[in-house]
């Protein structure tokens, strides 16, 4: 009898049926290799065979993008919001400067949820394995590809998607900047007014090139060669 993990959901009983192996376990190959445990530390699982991200830092940066950037950018959209609420005759636009503001904040937001759901389905191999300790080491290697499996198409979704939100509430933000600081009938100093504006316009448009760009090529920004080449001349190594 295979001792399992507590209070398991249904989810969890049909993927632990999927990793059941068959009658004759003679023919399904050597057992997937597994690093043992360290003493005190978490019980490890061999990553060969296991998809390996092109970022080790790819989680941990969205966590940091849609748990402390995008809400606090969001709150920043909420508050200039506030302001132009209450002096709405100091703007050129005010209904296009709520709007975008408004859009932006709304966009933010929807980043931070879209993270909430995408961290349910990240996990590395030995955080899985710690759930499993009654499997034995072959089970528990199948145990992981198996969530792995499943976990993965799913946290792609989510985080993409708050990386879309994320993105375009940037562009709105820098656009609504951009329209609050135009200046308005009579202003006395315009021409510096005029400059802030076409500065929070310009970024709106290099968010938008920026985005579309890693979006559809990832790898045009990533100047692996060039950070080399600063990071071991300077370091003399």
């Amino acid at each position: 009898m295979i001792a399992r993990a507590p209070a398991l959901s249904p989810a969890y009983a049909d993927r632990m049926s999927a990793i059941e192996p068959p009658a004759d376990s003679s023919a399904s190959g050597p057992a997937a290799p597994v690093r043992p445990s360290a003493p005190g530390g978490k019980g490890g699982v061999e990553p060969q065979g296991f998809d390996v991200p092109e970022f080790y830092g790819e989680a941990p940066a969205t966590e940091f993008m849609t748990g402390i950037a995008a809400p606090l950018l969001a709150g920043a959209a909420i508050a200039i919001t506030g302001v132009v609420v209450q002096q709405p005759s100091s703007l050129r636009w005010p209904g296009v400067t709520l709007l975008l503001l408004i859009a932006a904040a709304s966009l933010l937001i929807t980043a931070v949820q879209m993270g909430f759901l995408a961290r349910r389905h990240v996990a590395t191999p030995g955080e899985i394995a710690e759930w499993w300790p009654g499997l034995s080491d072959a089970k528990r290697v199948r145990r992981v590809r198996a969530d792995l499996k499943d976990d993965a198409p799913l946290y792609a979704w989510w985080s993409d998607l708050s990386r879309w939100a994320y993105g375009l509430g940037i562009v709105a933000l820098w656009a609504g900047l951009g329209c609050a600081v135009m200046p308005g009938h009579g202003d006395g100093q315009p021409v510096g007014r005029w400059f802030a504006a076409g500065v929070g316009w310009a970024t709106a448009v290099l968010e938008i090139a920026w985005f579309v760009a890693t979006r559809l090529r990832p790898g045009w920004f990533t100047p692996r060669r060039i950070a080399r080449r600063h990071y071991y001349g300077r370091s003399g190594k």
